[in-house]
């Protein structure tokens, strides 16, 4: 029989609470803090009898006696303990060997652990759990959970890695995270009020992940934010907490079933009412406390735990700017070292912040985290915060209770004071207004998320996408009467479809906000230009480009007249000008445009400096559009110190400036570690966007290029065939120029008969034709320079020619300055003369290509190759005296790195064949195995195939 009392779940949360804060004392602690309790009535006679008898029953500072004691009190089945008695060291615990403990409390122990399966190398954290915990169920439960769990995708969050139950020793695998808890970062790295605002909003980005993919943390503390030594901060334990709970998977409103930390539980944690993402509101509002004041809102200065749970469940958090120097006298110093070095600027809006945040009722907080991060953005920004007029109407409404008579009586001074303030009406006002579409857009976007509920999606818990798409198809009904309104909702889904790499949306959605605030307030009105040099933003990586610069070149006035020629808006729009300019072969314009934009970023960054790192990024896309690659590519190596250094917010641009590196080196022909690489970036970008993104489909069609430029020609087409199933995030009238490149992947892998592969390529040229204005030049042009080759592979002249013709006479491509551009359609140009015969038209077009590729230091690259092949082959058709020395050009050029018996080679054993007038058939046979194709298959004059 059990000895000891059975325990119902209420008092048994209740005692492993009181457990956990004991076992953190010293020894010699706990029986006065005990004695403080009991005599302060915090706890009943048997609840201090039990605890006191737990305590004596604790082998020092362990918990192993704990552990059996409170699992006979529960009457749960026996299991393992964890205890600091046992050396679980080289114990496997899965596919994880435990290394070294490296902590332990009330919920068991902590340890460093590898990965013993030699499927690959990755140290880890593993938490081993008490064995309290219901083992029954367990197993199932963590399935349930890592499920939910596996939706938290976010850098800024340590991720749940497995979960598992060996030899009836619960455990959990978390990422490892190498570095310093939040405060002690803060301490350590951010001496300032700003710096540790910032901080705090990256750790709030990655709850507010969290809390849209239906997760609430529950025990937010410093100990569980570590903070690298780069500055990067993880949170931990997400979801931990619904792991050792009972309730449904996807639920945000739990009942605390596990020790909750004190000093930083929300008043309804203790209460035991419900639990959403309003305590994780609360506990952040307490870190930013801590981080501002050194000392934490409800326990400090030396309060007994009666008193704290008094404080946080009746009294409201001190202010900011009214805080004593410290505490204790003994904690005055420590106090005071804690906190920023400009303390002052806490008072005002940011105290007012954290006042809304830290409110008991948890309907009166900020209604998401979301919301807490926009007000400290715009206190970041020196801009007015909502949190300020919420305050001052909440205080005043608190004095007016207390204070009833005084206020009474004041009433006529009040409203002689209020006559006098008749100037300020007008701000007020606007104020008032601007507060009021704040109210309205949160509002809105709380019963968005309310929405959320699985009950009314059939039981699946819906996914930011769909909750956005059901916002984005409703959102033409709502607010036709409040403009500004509509307008900030508009920006909101606008941003956010953007830094979902879903372009498609984020551009209608743009020009729809553009329109309202254009109307509203007039194209100066920085609403207006803010809006304009989004949608500019959002169409640079997938175009139209043609449109962003209509966007911009109107914009330079205005940006110079309300923000000042030097501003970071001017920084803005010269970087997404630049961009636009190159895209369409403006080449002098982008030049002229980078340098403003270098002088200005030099002038505003400090080397090291992202933004420096990004300007160099831009200037790699002029030389790689010049076809100077290896300067590119070191250009892009100058930004390497920015890359390491990257913030959250900027890490799809660094993973894009990776991207650019190596698909430089594949331009070059460095095929070491290509494919590797690959398969990095792609596993980054998943783990960033999640599976399916815009920046993720833009590697397929450079592992396209790799794979074509390698003969690989069925691996080439399978990567773009990828890209249009996997590409989400580009406007469908954008990708003719992607089902182009796809059409003559097919045509080389000779994928589907001649004849079908002529029929869809003249639908394809009617395509573009139709939809020239969403392509943009640059895209018209790829797309009818794939259509030129591949009626050259199908000797289907016409349709080269007709290709030919539009490119020619697109004034918008700009050739006579795009050099590089020009020279690709003189390339195809000079096949298609020569498959007509005119070969003295095909060798000077063919010649232009080599001459500008011999202009770059880059002599074993396969774009010079493949150039020196093409012109051998019409020189020597004609029987020119040059053809040899060609055919010896071409056999240097060949890049080192290219695999062997590469179908080119075989092109090149067949020239020389014809050249020296020796028998050319068994070349000619071997060309023809080499591309799989027999000789009817194979073009005439071998154009289409360089």
């Amino acid at each position: 029989m059990n000895d000891e009392p059975t325990l119902d779940r209420p008092r048994w949360q209740r005692l492993s609470a009181l457990l956990d804060e004991a076992l953190e004392l010293p020894g010699e602690a706990r029986a006065p803090w005990l004695a403080a309790l009991t005599d302060s009535g915090a706890i009943d006679a048997p609840l201090a009898e039990q605890l006191a008898r737990m305590l004596a029953a604790q082998p020092q500072e362990t918990t192993g006696a704990f552990d059996a004691l409170l699992q006979r009190a529960l009457q749960h089945e026996e299991s393992a303990p964890v205890g600091a008695a046992q050396d679980l060291a080289g114990r496997r615990m899965g596919a994880w060997a435990l290394l070294r403990k490296i902590g332990e409390g009330g919920m068991g122990q902590v340890w460093l652990a590898r990965r013993a399966d030699g499927l690959y190398e990755q140290e880890v954290v593993v938490k081993l759990l008490r064995g309290d915990l219901q083992q029954a169920s367990l197993s199932e439960r963590f399935a349930r959970e890592r499920a939910v769990l596996a939706r938290l995708s976010h850098p800024g969050i340590a991720k749940l890695l497995d979960a598992g139950v060996e030899a009836g020793l619960p455990f959990l695998v978390l990422e490892y995270v190498s570095g310093r808890t939040l405060t002690e970062h803060a301490r350590a790295a951010c001496p300032t009020v700003a710096e540790r605002v910032a901080l705090l909003i990256r750790v709030a980005q990655a709850v507010a992940h969290a809390h849209a993919q239906l997760v609430v943390h529950r025990d937010l503390k410093p100990s569980n934010v570590m903070v690298s030594f780069e500055g990067n901060p993880k949170v931990l334990d997400f979801g931990i907490a619904g792991l050792l709970d009972d309730e449904a998977p996807g639920q945000l409103t739990r009942l605390a079933g596990r020790g909750l930390t004190l000093g930083y539980a929300a008043p309804e944690q203790l209460s035991g009412e419900p639990i959403g993402v309003a305590a994780d509101v609360f506990t952040l509002g307490v870190l930013l406390f801590e981080l501002l004041s050194g000392r934490l809102p409800f326990v400090a200065g030396g309060k007994t735990r009666a008193a704290a749970e008094h404080a946080l469940l009746h009294e409201d958090a001190p202010r900011l700017s009214q805080l004593p120097a410290g505490g204790l006298a003994n904690e005055q110093a420590d106090v005071q070292a804690a906190r920023p070095a400009d303390f002052a600027r806490v008072r005002g809006d940011l105290e007012a912040i954290v006042a809304k945040a830290l409110r008991k009722d948890p309907a009166e907080r900020y209604d998401g985290v979301g919301a807490f991060v926009d007000d400290l953005r715009l206190w970041m920004a020196h801009r007015p915060v909502a949190a300020r007029r919420d305050d001052w109407r909440h205080r005043s409404s608190l004095w007016l209770r207390r204070n009833a008579l005084p206020a009474s009586l004041g009433a006529t001074l009040v409203l002689a004071v209020l006559a006098g303030l008749g100037v300020s009406l007008t701000q007020w006002q606007r104020a008032e207004s601007a507060a009021r579409e704040s109210d309205q857009v949160t509002t809105y976007l709380t019963d968005l998320l309310g929405s959320a509920s699985p009950d009314q999606h059939g039981g699946e818990s819906p996914n930011v996408l769909q909750l956005l798409e059901k916002s984005r198809k409703e959102l033409d009904d709502k607010f036709k009467d409040e403009p500004a309104t509509k307008a900030r909702l508009l920006k909101v889904l606008t941003k956010t479809y953007e830094g979902l790499s879903r372009y498609d949306l984020a551009g209608p959605l743009a020009e729809q906000w553009i329109a309202l605030t254009a109307k509203a307030y007039g194209e100066d009105d920085e609403r207006t230009i803010a809006a304009r040099l989004k949608l500019a933003q959002i169409y640079t990586p997938s175009g139209p480009w043609d449109d962003v610069i209509a966007q911009l070149e109107p914009l330079r006035p205005r940006i110079a007249r309300r923000y000042g020629p030097y501003s970071e808006n001017m920084r803005e729009l010269l970087a997404v000008l630049a961009n636009a300019q190159m895209k369409i072969g403006r080449l002098q314009g982008a030049t002229q445009t980078l340098q403003e934009l270098g002088e200005l970023t030099d002038r505003l960054y400090p080397p090291g400096s992202f933004e420096r790192a990004f300007h160099h990024n831009i200037v790699s896309n002029l030389y790689a559009g010049q076809g100077r690659f290896s300067d590119a590519l070191a250009e892009l190596h100058k930004a390497d110190a920015g890359i390491a250094s990257v913030s959250t917010d900027n890490l799809r641009h660094a993973l894009a400036m990776r991207r650019n590196m190596w698909a430089m080196r594949i331009r070059l022909g460095e095929y070491a570690q290509i494919e590797p690489d690959y398969l990095g970036l792609a596993a980054e970008m998943d783990h960033l966007h999640g599976v399916g993104s815009a920046t993720r489909a833009f590697l397929y069609p450079e592992m396209a290029r790799y794979h074509a430029d390698r003969a690989e020609f069925a691996r080439s087409l399978a990567n773009r065939e990828a890209f249009l199933a996997g590409n989400s995030g580009t406007p469908k009238q954008a990708l003719a120029a992607s089902r182009a490149a796809l059409l003559l992947a097919r045509a080389l892998a000779h994928a589907a008969p001649a004849a079908a592969l002529t029929d869809e390529a003249q639908t394809l040229l009617a395509a573009v034709d139709a939809d020239g204005r969403q392509l943009g030049a640059l895209r018209r042009a790829e797309a009818w320079l794939a259509l030129a080759r591949t009626g050259l592979l199908l000797d289907e002249l016409d349709l080269a020619a007709a290709a030919i013709k539009r490119l020619r006479g697109d004034a918008q491509l700009n050739l006579a300055e795009d050099v590089w551009m020009n020279s690709r359609v003189a390339q195809a140009e000079g096949e298609l003369l020569r498959a007509r015969g005119d070969w003295q038209g095909s060798a000077k077009l063919l010649a232009q290509r080599v001459a500008l590729l011999d202009t770059s230091p880059d002599k074993a690259v396969p774009a010079l190759w493949q150039a020196r092949l093409d012109l051998a082959t019409t020189l020597v058709l004609m029987r020119d005296p040059a053809a040899a020395a060609a055919l010896a050009q071409a056999a240097a050029a060949r890049p080192p790195q290219m695999p062997s018996k590469h179908p080119l080679d075989a092109v090149l054993h067949y020239l020389q064949a014809l050249q020296q007038g020796t028998d050319a058939s068994k070349a000619r046979l071997a060309v023809e195995q080499a591309y799989g194709r027999a000789s009817s298959q194979l073009p005439a004059g071998l154009g289409g195939i360089f």
